[in-house]
């Protein structure tokens, strides 16, 4: 059998990966916990075809394309979590008492009052995403079993609203993010 050479499997291993979270997003940061495996990062361009009479108009294809930003989606397991921490995920940071849905909360705005700060933190700072206006977007996959259990969450990530702190920021590095 032929010695493994790392130049034909090239791979990037980050070892622990916390991830920690703040509601309001200028709060205190918590850790959520450690993911099992990987961090699946999702980065969504949002594009809009520009339709022109020399392609055929709107039917033809475009003869220019708009980029008007993009959102990045953070997909995780947690093998090991802090209760609480995903308790305010689940009650995405509104409800005040979990599996309640007061009326008062229906048409909350996310992004600009209840956004978390979402902080993969990595041993090194190139490594490190530090995400200002992430929404707990999709379903939130929990499997309790005998011998374990295991939360799956998505974060939508998104460049802040006007007025925020970070408005202009997607993410960051931040090496004082940590702290």
């Amino acid at each position: 059998m032929a010695d493994y050479d790392p130049a034909c499997h090239s791979t990037k291993k980050l070892g622990l990966l916390d991830i920690r979270i703040a509601a309001p997003y200028d709060g205190t940061l918590v850790d959520l916990g450690h993911a099992t495996d990987q961090v699946d990062r999702q980065h969504r361009p949002f594009l809009l075809d520009v339709p022109g009479s020399r392609n055929g108009g709107a039917q033809g294809p475009p003869i220019e394309i708009q980029w008007l930003g993009e959102v990045v989606v953070v997909i995780f397991s947690l093998s090991s979590y802090l209760q609480s921490s995903v308790d305010l995920v689940r009650e995405r940071a509104i409800m005040s008492t979990a599996g309640t849905i007061d009326q008062d909360d229906v048409g909350e705005f996310l992004m600009t009052d209840n956004a978390f700060r979402l902080l993969l933190h990595a041993k090194e700072p190139t490594d490190t995403f530090n995400f200002w206006c992430a929404i707990p977007r999709e379903p939130i996959r929990v499997g309790d079993g005998p011998k374990y259990s295991e939360w799956a969450m998505s974060f939508e990530c998104h460049r802040p609203p006007c007025g925020h702190g970070k408005a202009n920021i997607l993410w960051d590095r931040n090496s004082d993010a940590y702290a």
